[in-house]
């Protein structure tokens, strides 16, 4: 294990990376972290501040400047003022005779410590010794960490055999081994996560121990997963993580108990983690060859020959669903913060505009064959509506609903109801009237295509959707999902059977029609407006338990909005109606 973690430890990052694990693992052994790091603020050398005892010596104020990887000499002193040695002249020149040492800690011994997560190498060592015996003097002392150092911190904080039973660490290990094989080592990573949680229950330390174990347990696997250039395994992981943090820290959002700010902000670094993961995985991988033509579907390596079209939706969802993140963080940005809002909108144009070239480029995504996908289909639809793509929304549902209707009249490969993966590649096994009927016994896709259409004002779509129930699938039944008061605690793990359907569905009263109904049924479900993450705000946590255990998003997300619009225009009709001059007599 040691060994896993000095690997892990050579191979982070300084901004972002080594520097973010380690006030949690300060934090775990017991020191009071006084500052982390932080961009656009002057640091004066230092990192990471915190105040405490190492191993049973005297309570010091802990000074750390970090660098990533072996100290060489252009990192120790090359002429640029980021490296190490200015650094620690900053630090006593500056930070130490300036106001930012509280007034409290100030009678406390300094110890500045270099942190690396790799080793001093050989041709900078001496220089190193030399400065440290230089400065070194009465009530300033200095030390190195190297990752050798760190990996024994790390192991004696988070994973001693009393918090981390080694059957549980074995899940670690092997979760890190089989990072080619992605969906193996998410199964071995997800038993860790649960079995820490599990021994966690719900006293708040033990739950703030198991985030912290869970966070560093995540940057080891996307760590190994990087270096291995398949980052798979660490993207499912995260998104498992994010949602069990979640659960964890849901209850302590608004608390003032003790421990409620920690399990909160631990929560918070997870999902921070999940972003950086994500946008490696899309931004790095798939982004460069979205508007190949078949690139990304030649890459699939396919098994059987519905491998490509599982990959494909699965890939679409995944960029919608970041491509929703990125929209929900453009709302959270203050209209002052010009240059936020600037790199905000560039970011939701990039992924939207990869979105639109992934679909033009692999036409499989015009053919869904699974009503499973819908999930996919309804994410990307959010996403590119709130990027300001309806017409190549609108386009891109109409050319689905042909490609169906051509599917169902030739008994080709048209959308089922069988979600599993021998099922799917054996549709259609028979071309008989009773094979068609079970296989189409239910429909989501097309009821939320409908609703697309009615919400893009585009009758054209809606009329192709009414057409094809009425020719191909009259004995389908249409429906829509809603979340329902058993729904907050299923969303968060992985537990069917909760909320409910809207199965009456008619639409041969036309689009407006359609969607009063379901403003109808928004309005009487209450559940929705219940649900943790959209009472905080963070609603695409409810978005991200959707794609991740395949469960249809709420209807809500995107009727609400209509009917509270809707709601206010006939409101300022009525008063315009009012306030209207009246006709003078005759």
């Amino acid at each position: 294990m040691k060994l896993i973690l000095k690997e892990y430890l050579a191979n982070l990052r300084e901004r972002d990376e080594l520097d973010a694990i380690l006030p949690d693992l300060l934090s775990e052994l017991g020191f009071t972290v006084l500052s982390t790091p932080a961009r656009g603020t002057k640091q004066h050398g230092v990192d990471v501040a915190a105040v405490g005892a190492l191993d049973g010596g005297s309570k010091k104020l802990w000074l750390f400047s970090v660098k990533a990887g072996n100290l060489t000499r252009n990192e120790w002193c090359a002429g640029s003022p980021q490296n190490l040695q200015p650094s620690l002249d900053e630090i006593q020149n500056s930070y130490l005779t300036s106001s930012r040492v509280p007034a409290r800690y100030r009678h406390l011994e300094v110890s500045i410590c270099i942190c690396i997560g790799g080793v001093v190498r050989e041709e900078v060592r001496a220089d190193v010794e030399g400065y440290i015996a230089r400065h070194s003097r009465n009530r300033l002392s200095f030390e190195v960490w190297n990752g050798d150092f760190l990996a024994e911190l790390v192991l004696n904080a988070f994973l001693r055999e009393e918090l981390l039973p080694k059957n549980v660490q074995m899940h670690l290990r092997k979760a890190v081994a089989l990072v080619e094989e992605p969906d193996a080592a998410f199964r071995h990573f997800d038993k860790l996560m649960q079995s820490l949680l599990e021994r966690a229950g719900v006293i708040r330390t033990r739950k703030i121990t198991a985030l912290r174990q869970i966070n560093i347990a995540l940057w080891v696997l996307y760590a190994w997963c990087r270096g291995g250039e398949n980052v798979k395994a660490a993207l499912l992981g995260s998104e498992r993580a994010l949602l069990l943090a979640w659960r964890a820290a849901k209850g302590d959002l608004d608390s003032a108990a003790k421990g409620s700010k920690q399990l909160v902000g631990l929560a918070h670094e997870i999902l921070t983690l999940h972003w950086r993961i994500s946008a490696h995985y899309l931004e790095e991988r798939i982004f460069p060859h979205a508007a190949s033509l078949y690139a990304v579907s030649a890459a699939v390596r396919p098994g059987a020959s519905i491998d490509v079209n599982l990959q494909l939706f699965n890939l679409l969802g995944q960029i919608a669903l970041a491509g929703l993140w990125r929209v929900h963080l453009r709302s959270r940005i203050g209209d002052d913060n010009l240059d936020g809002i600037t790199e905000a909108k560039a970011s939701i144009n990039l992924y939207a505009e990869k979105l639109c070239d992934l679909i033009n480029a692999n036409p499989a995504l015009l053919s869904p064959v699974s009503e499973d996908q819908t999930i996919d289909i309804s994410l990307a639809a959010m996403f590119l509506a709130a990027a300001g793509r309806q017409r190549f929304l609108g386009d891109w549902l109409s050319e689905i609903v042909d490609r169906s209707a051509f599917s169902f009249a030739t008994h080709g490969a048209y959308p089922c109801v069988h979600g599993d993966y021998r099922g799917l590649a054996h549709h259609p096994k028979a071309q008989d009237e009773e094979y068609f009927k079970t296989a189409t016994s239910g429909s989501i896709l097309f009821p939320t295509i409908a609703l697309w259409a009615g919400l893009l004002r585009h009758p054209a779509l809606f009329e192709k959707v009414r057409q094809l129930r009425a020719e191909h699938l009259p004995h389908s039944t249409f429906q829509l999902w809603f979340p329902g008061e058993d729904s907050e605690d299923a969303f968060y793990v992985d537990e069917d059977g909760h909320g409910g359907s809207f199965d009456t569905i008619n639409l041969d009263a036309g689009p407006d029609a359609f969607l009063d109904e379901l403003c109808a049924e928004c309005e009487a479900n209450e559940a929705f407006e219940g649900l943790s993450a959209v009472k905080a705000g963070i609603w695409p946590i409810i978005l991200t338990a959707c794609r991740h255990y395949r469960t249809p998003p709420p209807v809500n997300f995107v009727i609400e909005p209509y009917r509270q619009q809707k709601t206010r225009g006939e409101k300022q009709c009525a008063e315009a109606e009012v306030g209207s001059p009246q006709p003078q007599a005759v």
